[in-house]
């Protein structure tokens, strides 16, 4: 299990406001330091933490992980997939989307300081299958579902592979599209038709490529599933309809159905820790 954390890194040509802040708390570099002393607080000494950052420019994202990397966080992560004001709005988030090859130097200088600093924390983004400026521009209505998939496929698919050739070792894929402007956050994870199927087949393709030489440790790229994950059940029937994919990603989920958590070790990992049978 992974919890996660979020930091906007802002500066740089049309990053808005200096400085740096933790998402939902004051500004100021002692309270950000205890921002991120307490993502890392574990108990018990088990789970992954995983930071993401929010960010537009590669000198100020590296400069951001020479400020976390000696928090110790197991994963680094860019957030590409946002479309909220605070970063769609200032060209973070979603909107990295818009300019894959941008995105990749991000991508790079946050590995480039993390090997600088010798610390083996993989970089990972997470994205959504694509963006379109307006609700109304969604693929659907007169386009049928295949060819609309296959459009976002080849945008989705072009915008991962760069992101792991500058070195990303992990796609998080928020299976639905980004609306830019017009759609609150809420409606942006609710409006947006869900397409997992994009989710599995990048994983295949990506495995299939990169056949054993990809970025991480395992000789592979993960790719994990995102929106739409409500039950375990749910969860078990994705990583099976979708061999690929490394793992599946819920947010409100557990939020709202905490107790749920209780069967994820028997359900996944062959552990029965007093584990319950839900759906």
């Amino acid at each position: 299990m992974e919890k996660a954390s979020t930091v906007l890194a802002r500066g740089g040509a049309g990053g808005g406001r200096g400085g740096r802040s933790g998402r939902g708390g004051k500004s100021g570099s002692g309270n950000l330091e205890g921002l991120l002393r307490r993502g890392t607080e574990r108990e018990g000494g088990g789970g992954r933490e995983v930071l993401q950052l929010g960010g537009n420019d590669p000198a100020v994202l590296a400069a951001a992980m020479r400020l976390v990397l000696p928090f110790g966080y197991d994963e680094i992560n860019l957030n590409c997939g946002c479309p909220a004001i605070e970063t769609g709005g200032g060209d973070y988030g979603a909107s990295l989307m818009r300019d894959a090859d941008a995105t990749a130097r991000i991508v790079a200088a946050m590995v480039g300081e993390a090997s600088r600093r010798g610390r083996g924390v993989p970089i990972s983004i997470k994205c959504r299958v694509g963006i379109v400026e307006r609700a109304e521009d969604f693929l659907t209505g007169n386009v049928p579902v295949e060819e609309a998939n296959e459009q976002l496929f080849h945008g989705l698919e072009s915008f991962a592979r760069k992101c792991v050739g500058a070195g990303a070792e992990h796609v998080v894929v928020h299976a639905r599209e980004a609306v830019m402007a017009g759609l609150s956050p809420r409606g942006n994870r609710e409006a947006p038709p869900l397409r997992p199927d994009l989710a599995g087949r990048l994983a295949r393709e990506l495995d299939l490529s990169l056949g054993g030489g990809g970025a991480g440790a395992s000789g592979r790229v993960a790719v994990t599933l995102n929106g739409g994950i409500a039950s375990v059940a749910a969860a078990a029937e994705a990583m099976e309809r979708w061999p690929a994919l490394s793992g599946v990603q819920a947010g409100r989920w557990p939020l709202r159905r905490p107790t749920d958590m209780l069967a994820v070790d028997a359900a996944f990992y062959g552990s029965n820790n007093g584990s319950l049978a839900l759906d």
